[in-house]
């Protein structure tokens, strides 16, 4: 049975790291919060009738929570066999946005909790092994629907998506047609299956839910922010009581600590943000600081005047970063530094590590390691270098990225200009490292399959730094600004790439698997190509 599922990978080709179980244990709400909206959902689930909508479309604002509910949900429904398959969105890795991987993932973590529909669907694979990289429509069939319905006595299974609104786009729709398939396919079909989408309220999203001319309602819609609002701003206060509590203990901080006034003050600014709460713990849990100066000092970065919807998010945000540098007659240069370094690693097509990272940058590991150093707030930097840094939340990159949100120039990332960099660091890795037969195979005839320590091989001869390059060197391309200083050396390395490395580079992406990347790197290259021409 394992074999089969196993065989199926292959050909699927999954997100192994978009579900539920590859997630961090403490990812879901804090015990005892969300109450309501968790029962609801579950009523929802569980109701057994034809007038209950087969999807549930859950969406709110940045930051209010959404992803640790649909952990949570997974979590208890696991626990019952009734999670079918969860896929969590996320820019942060190229297979967990990329819009044709879903279907195939959901396909693959369906076979491993039900082993007739694994059968039907290894059998559907045997027939046509090319059905994982058809068109949506014909994905969410033969993969999912005809399948599904071969299985005898299907029990009941809720499938989640979430974050939607971080999937690539297609035709300018997040998840290209899937959404628009599963409103049409799935209130029919007759399957005990329901979907949870959340997301942010994107326009485009909104328009996709827009069903007209239907009888039957075919989704459920709630609208996280505009909840209970006293329900929500408990539930925050309850999750800051505790975790500064445990700070207060762990840190022997002489008690009343942080006092009410200051309590109440937290709790007010927080809002409706549960990011806002969590990063405020982040930030007076560093022990790299005093928990009492570094609360002090949150509390007295005010700005009232400020209108906007995530201005408290976003001075929380500024006043970190600012924190970083107050006080250094190096500033300057640790701002540029910073929009390097924390540039790149927003930007980057999937997380690397420390050590890659500062590879691929052609930076000082320990230099890197210093500039990361007051922001563990704000990134999960593992202790372990040749583990991926990550961000928190996605808010944060947008603070960065969004020159209206983040006040200071200092620390704005720009978007065209960092991917010009990125691009020309891929490229200028690329030529230093890609050789002909980088894996000492001396056969051209043998397959892949065929080399019994291939995977060893390309663990020791190609570096974490030069396969990110090779896989992602045209989606940076891509998404440079063509009027930065990087232009004429990105021109003269594109050159010097195409008439001396490019073979090597297939060759790479070949023994990886990823033999698809050399289309779309090239496919993606190609207007800025002809632009610089």
């Amino acid at each position: 049975m394992l074999l089969i599922l196993n065989n199926s990978k292959g050909l699927l080709q999954p997100a192994m790291t978009a579900s539920y179980l590859s997630r961090s244990p403490d990812s879901g709400c804090f015990p005892g919060t969300r109450k309501t909206l968790l029962d609801e959902i579950f009523t929802w689930f569980n109701e057994d009738s034809s007038r209950v909508p087969k999807i549930f479309w859950l969406f709110g604002l940045g930051g209010t929570g959404k992803t640790a509910l649909s952990h949570t949900i997974c979590e208890k429904l696991h626990a019952h066999g009734q999670l079918g398959a969860s896929f969590f969105l996320s820019r942060d890795e190229a297979n967990r946005r990329r819009v044709g991987s879903i279907i195939p993932t959901l396909a693959f973590q369906l076979a491993s909790v039900n082993s007739t529909y694994r059968r039907r669907l290894c059998d559907v694979l045997k027939e046509h092994p090319d059905a994982p990289s058809r068109a949506q429509q014909h994905q969410l069939r033969e993969l999912l629907l005809h399948p599904l319905k071969e299985v005898p006595s299907l029990p009941p299974y809720l499938i989640i998506l979430d974050a939607l609104d971080e999937c690539d786009k297609e035709r300018g729709t997040e998840g290209g047609d899937l959404i628009p398939l599963l409103l049409r396919e799935l209130p029919d079909s007759g399957l005990n299956i329901k979907v949870l989408i959340t997301s942010r309220p994107e326009r485009s999203i909104r328009d996709m839910f827009k069903v007209t001319g239907r009888e039957i309602n075919v989704h459920s819609t709630m609208v996280l922010h505009d909840m209970d609002q006293s329900a929500v701003k408990e539930d925050i206060a309850n999750y800051l009581a505790y975790h500064l509590q445990r700070i207060q203990v762990d840190r022997n901080i002489h008690p009343p600590w942080p006092g009410n006034e200051a309590f109440n003050d937290l709790v007010i600014r927080a809002g409706l943000f549960f990011i806002f709460a969590a990063t405020i713990i982040n930030v007076v849990a560093d022990t790299y600081y005093s928990p009492q100066n570094q609360l002090q000092q949150l509390l007295a970065s005010r700005n009232m005047q400020s209108p906007a919807l995530y201005s408290q998010v976003d001075l929380l945000y500024l006043q970190i970063l600012k924190t970083s540098v107050e006080g250094r007659a190096d500033a300057p240069k640790l701002c540029g530094r910073f929009q390097k370094i924390v540039g790149a690693i927003i930007l980057l097509q999937n997380p690397l590590s420390i050590s890659a990272l500062a590879h691929l940058l052609e930076h000082d590991k320990d230099d890197l390691e210093g500039a990361l150093t007051p922001l563990h707030s704000l990134l999960d930097i593992p202790s372990n270098t040749d583990q991926p840094i990550r961000i928190f939340h996605p808010s944060f990159r947008d603070f960065l990225l969004i020159k209206e949100r983040c006040q200071d120039t200092r620390f704005t990332v720009p978007e065209g200009r960092t991917h010009a960099q990125l691009a020309l660091y891929c490229l200028k890795i690329m030529l230093e490292h890609l050789k002909r037969n980088i894996c000492g195979i001396n056969d051209d005839t043998v397959l892949n399959s065929e080399i019994p320590d291939l995977e060893s091989r390309l663990r020791d001869r190609v570096s974490p730094a030069l396969l990110y390059a090779c896989q992602h060197w045209g989606d940076h391309l891509s998404q440079s600004t063509d009027n930065t200083e990087f232009q004429k050396e990105l021109a003269k390395r594109m050159s010097e790439f195409a008439s001396t490395k490019l073979l090597y580079w297939i060759e790479v992406l070949s023994l990886e698997g990823r033999f698809s990347l050399c289309v779309s790197n090239l496919v993606a290259a190609l207007p800025w190509c002809k632009v610089s021409s």
